[in-house]
């Protein structure tokens, strides 16, 4: 009643109601009245409604009512309700809390209503958590430094997000303006959550997580404004964006925070993430040209354990996946795939992405990478990492391109490491014949091709590193390399270029597909200028490890390999033989390449073999127009 205090400061205080029906009947109401804990005393309020009324609510805090902890890091305030109408009601009512924890349960039919005046205040560093199948919220939320959740009731439950489709409906206004700011994160749903669907237009003003047991499907755009704050999407299953269109791209921009996509978040080997065309991602604010400063992006999956799954070097419990995302054999066939007019802008930020196919024999062609678009890291560093691990034919671990006739596919950045950007393909766990760890491809048949993928590093000193392993099954058109390349620039400004390929027909492969002028290009290019870095001349020191080579297989290829750096060709198993010129040896590298051909006699210098290299054979006349070092381990060198 109006004027009424109950206190406590250190006992529990339970209070349990139970309305049978008739109007206004609510289990536990609190109208002008305060119900307080002013030390460790925890609060308790359980309400009951049996029929379905007028205000036939669980529990009612209304007019002027009040419950509150008032001690810094209090007692917390519970409240339970069970209703064939709305549970918990606040309506011109207030909760708060001196940096306590703040709970709703909620298992009534229309679930929470948060309305009018007051609002739920948890104090500096509290948090709010609400537990309903449904809600409905226009007042405000807050809680200084806090936490707040919300999530479903029952498992499997569905959320909609700015009018997607789901039970617990949150509407675009309630992150932009009932959920106050100053949360440190709002988290919605959880790891027993059904899909989750954003149908709207939503602006995040903290870091901010989706989470769910399903899918979630991103059909709209996602902005997320403070300075350095998260935007994730964390699903066991898949995770979606319906994409745009060239004048009109879906966006996910942050500002300056981690951007997320993390699927098979239980690690069940189910969960892919698959990007729209014209889909964009950028976590510098919306700018294209800021070199550093940005946020990280992630596309992959599996658990935050640190484990070395993908790559060595991960952190666990950092927040971020470090295994793969999962395609699977009738829905998504990619773990990660991107689409044409996609663009990802990290502003500085490390870039991350890894994929992996489904095991088993597919309906059709399966990868663990697909990449088209755009990809720009500034001073960040990248890694894709892609995985085939199928009984389905020609599903490669990295296929990079170019998504129609005339588009390219560009990976740059601006690091000085030498990894500045990693490619790692790996088909070595596939079955299926013609499966390459990486390739590079242009859909031109006909028409003069241009370039479909180029890999840039513009940094000084920034090298790129390329891994990538066969099948070990060429199909009856021999393909499936280690690393295939078709149609594609490799260029650096001064930093190392490293190929490292392995099982396949061939371990590198150049220009093996017939296509219409299917040009490789690796160190530099003529008339190739990269976010102002011209790329018409290079330093680069130039690597190229395989037992076998394939050059210009494609019958239509140009190749080229210049800088003003080393070439270096070796094998990858010690005691491969190598055949110059018609030698014998098992790596074969014909007179044709020499002097000019495929190897620029810009190169400083040009070193065949190593230490564990078997016998080097030359077989024929062969004019060499660098500096060149044959060297062997074992066998002799045989002119």
């Amino acid at each position: 009643n109006a004027g009424t205090r109950l206190t406590t400061a250190s006992g529990a205080v339970l209070i349990t109601g139970y309305a049978s029906g008739g109007t206004e009947s609510q289990g536990v109401t609190v109208d002008a009245a305060t119900i307080e804990t002013t030390g460790a005393g925890t609060l308790f309020l359980s309400g009951t409604a049996a029929t379905l009324g007028n205000s036939g609510w669980g529990i009612g805090i209304n007019s002027g009512g009040l419950v509150r902890s008032t001690a810094v890091g209090g007692g917390s305030l519970n409240f339970g309700a069970v209703s064939p109408d709305w549970g918990n009601v606040l309506f011109n009512g207030s909760i708060t809390s001196n940096g306590g924890a703040v709970s709703l349960f909620d298992q009534s039919v229309s679930g929470i209503y948060l309305a009018g005046t007051g609002g739920i205040d948890a104090g500096a560093n509290g948090s709010i958590s609400l537990t309903t199948d449904r809600t409905l919220i226009t007042n405000t939320l807050q809680a200084l430094g806090g936490t707040l959740t919300i999530k479903p009731v029952t498992a499997g439950s569905t959320i909609g997000i700015a009018g997607g489709a789901g039970t617990l409906a949150l509407s675009a206004a309630n992150f932009s303006t009932n959920f106050s700011n100053t949360f440190s994160s709002v988290t919605v749903g959880d790891a027993t959550s059904g899909a989750i669907t954003v149908g709207g237009v939503t602006t995040f003003g903290t870091n901010t997580t989706l989470l769910t047991g399903g899918n979630i499907l991103l059909n709209a755009s996602l902005t997320s404004t403070a300075l350095g704050a998260s935007l994730t999407a964390k699903a066991a299953g898949n995770i979606v964006t319906a994409g745009g269109t060239a004048a009109s791209p879906q966006v996910f921009q942050t500002n300056n925070g981690n951007l997320t996509f993390w699927s098979d978040l239980d690690a069940s080997g189910a969960g892919a993430i698959s990007l729209g065309q014209y889909t964009t991602l950028n976590t510098a604010n919306g700018l294209t040209n800021q070199a550093s400063g940005g946020g990280q992006i992630t596309l992959a999956g599996g658990l935050d354990n640190g484990a070395a799954t993908v790559v060595a070097g991960r952190a666990a419990g950092d927040g971020l996946p470090d295994g793969y995302a999962f395609a699977n054999n009738t829905g998504i066939l990619q773990g990660v795939i991107t689409g044409l007019g996609d663009m990802l802008y990290s502003g500085g930020g490390n870039v991350f992405i890894a994929g992996q196919t489904a095991s088993g024999t597919g309906a059709t062609q399966t990868l663990g990478v697909g990449f088209m678009g755009t990809l720009d890291s500034g001073v960040g560093k990248i890694g894709i990492y892609g995985k085939s691990a199928t009984a389905t034919p020609y599903s490669y671990g990295l296929f990079l391109n170019a998504a129609t006739v005339n588009t390219l596919a560009t990976i740059t950045s601006a690091n000085t490491a030498f990894d500045a950007i990693t490619l790692v393909g790996d088909a070595s766990a596939s079955t299926g014949a013609g499966s390459s760890g990486i390739l590079s491809y242009a859909p031109n048949f006909t028409a003069p091709a241009t370039v479909g993928t180029r890999i840039a590093a513009t940094g000084a000193g920034g090298g790129i590193v390329m891994l990538g392993k066969g099948s070990g099954l060429g199909g009856a058109d021999p393909i499936g390399d280690g690393i295939e390349l078709n149609s594609i620039q490799i260029l650096a400004s001064s930093g190392p270029i490293s190929l490292t390929g392995s099982r396949g027909p061939a371990g590198i492969s150049f220009g093996r597909r017939t296509l219409a002028s299917n040009s490789v290009t690796i160190g530099q290019a003529t008339g190739v200028i990269v976010n102002g870095v011209n790329l018409s001349a290079s330093s680069s020191a130039i690597s190229l490890n395989a037992d076998t080579l394939s050059f210009n297989g494609g019958g239509t290829t140009t190749s080229s390999i210049a800088s003003s750096g080393a070439l270096t060709i070796a094998p990858v198993t010690a005691g491969t033989t190598i055949g110059i010129a018609g030698g014998a040896g098992t790596l074969l590298l014909p007179a044709i390449l020499f002097n000019g051909g495929t190897f620029s006699n810009s190169l400083a210098s040009l070193i065949v073999g190593n230490a564990t290299t078997g016998a080097i054979t030359v077989g024929g006349t062969v004019t060499f127009g660098n500096n060149t070092s044959l060297i062997d381990g074992a066998g002799g060198i045989a002119i």
